[in-house]
């Protein structure tokens, strides 16, 4: 046996007819073995016991079992999920310990952060406080000193902006720890929501609508969003457009989707000035700034 283990033993005394057949459980070195009344002995320390079933009938009958008691098999090495981690401000990581060998017979652990200004744990699972570095050791509980750790590096997370590029102004929100971003982007008068794009990638949203919802981002994104005018634009000869051109910019690049062949397509700046005209599904502006787009009998607002 090891200490701290337990053993069932039993006896049986004969002949079975006999008056008295009541044992007596002795052992001979209680600190190395003893035995409770039923035979229920347990290991208390290192050594060799004889323990005894006797009869109580006077007629010194007995038997014994030879125990031998050595040291519990204690942990010889810890190994973490993790030797080194950096973390943001307020994020959290679980870590996990492999105890070997598998048999020891303790396997409990016992978790501690050198700074809890930095980082604290709990049962393995490490929050991050404050900007810094600290060890988390994970130690032994059966009294041998195995330990393992893993250093930690706190960092302020990178913050995240979404700006939003408006022909009626601009502006930038501050979304780090936002895991949802809701905008309600108002048109101009005369004007309503055409299109949406992040990052020059074109954004589903309902056109009776003008809230816009993003998960939360994993990067700074900037959003420009096209008006169309609810009006017909007054060029002469111009008929109303039947179709439903799709526009997504990127950076000072414009594109057209589903623009029938050979339509013209005219780029005014905000004073009215004709900057461009072109009947490419694709094209460029020299300059950042507010202009208006007009497609057929279509007006499009929008600003880069």
């Amino acid at each position: 046996m090891r200490i701290g283990e337990t053993l069932q033993l039993s006896a049986t005394a004969y002949p079975k007819n006999a008056t008295n057949r009541k044992l007596k459980w002795t052992t001979e070195n209680y600190s190395v073995a003893s035995v409770s009344n039923n035979g229920l002995v347990t290991a208390r320390g290192t050594g060799k016991v004889w323990v005894w079933a006797k009869a109580t009938d006077g007629s010194g009958a007995g038997s014994y079992c030879v125990i031998t008691v050595s040291e519990p098999i204690k942990v010889e090495s810890i190994a973490l999920s993790e030797t080194e981690h950096t973390i943001n401000v307020g994020d959290e990581l679980t870590l996990t310990a492999s105890v070997k060998p598998d048999d020891a017979a303790n396997k409990e652990v016992a978790w501690l952060s050198d700074d809890t200004g930095v980082a604290t744990v709990d049962g393995g699972v490490v929050t991050a406080i404050a900007p810094g570095t600290c060890n988390i050791q994970c130690s032994s509980t059966d009294g041998g000193n195995i330990s393992a750790t893993c250093r930690i590096t706190v960092n302020v997370p990178e913050r995240k902006w979404l700006s939003v590029v408006l022909p009626n102004g601009s502006f930038a929100i501050d979304v780090t720890d936002m895991p949802e971003i809701d905008l309600k982007v108002a048109p101009d008068n005369g004007y309503a929501v055409h299109s949406m794009t992040i990052d020059g990638k074109a954004l589903p949203f309902e056109p009776s609508d003008s809230i816009l919802t993003l998960p939360g981002l994993e990067h700074s994104s900037i959003v420009n969003v096209v008006f169309v005018s609810t009006s017909p634009s007054g060029i002469v000869g111009a008929s109303e457009a039947i179709y439903s051109p799709y526009i997504t910019l990127s950076d000072k690049t414009i594109r057209v989707d589903g623009l029938p062949q050979g339509t013209l397509i005219y780029v005014y700046d905000k004073g009215g000035a004709l900057v461009k005209v072109t009947n490419a599904d694709t094209f460029t502006l020299d300059k950042k700034g507010v202009y208006i787009m007009q497609i057929a009998g279509k007006s499009f607002k929008f600003a880069l």
